[in-house]
């Protein structure tokens, strides 16, 4: 089996699956050896990317910036919010029908409080990621 790299379509491919038709010209042909160790340092967290040649190399991940960093904090947030919002309404539907409540008054008012500081996220904090990744993890 022969297998090839395309710069163009940042793809892989091999003459088993594809035909020379469906592979684009400007792929270059890997040994097994290259294509394994692209693969292997892809699973301990690097890229692959190409030279200037066409040729794939491994590259360290793009650093995120603050803002960046931030816009992900607040995406977060938000799904965080949204994943909560059931619990909430169902606690309060359970609580107002008369019907025994899913969750003890305890973890409710704790989880409004989560909710709250959630809400406040990033302004509360000069480490939001470290100060709050309690909050960010799964709920019941």
């Amino acid at each position: 089996m022969k297998i090839y790299y395309s710069a163009k379509t940042g793809g892989f491919y091999n003459d088993t699956i594809y035909e020379s038709v469906q592979i684009p010209t400007d792929a270059l042909e890997l040994t097994k050896t290259e294509y394994d160790a692209l693969f292997s340092a892809q699973a301990e967290g690097k890229r692959i990317t190409h030279n200037l040649k066409g040729f794939p190399i491994i590259a360290d991940q793009p650093s995120v910036t603050d803002d960046e960093a931030m816009a992900n904090l607040r995406a977060t947030r938000n799904n965080k919010l949204t994943e909560t919002d059931a619990a909430v309404a169902r606690h309060r539907d359970e609580r107002d029908s008369g019907t025994a409540t899913t969750l003890a008054s305890i973890e409710f008012v704790q989880l409004l409080k989560d909710r709250q500081a959630l809400r406040d996220l990033p302004s509360n904090s000069k480490d939001p990621w470290a100060d709050h990744m309690a909050l960010l993890r799964p709920t019941k």
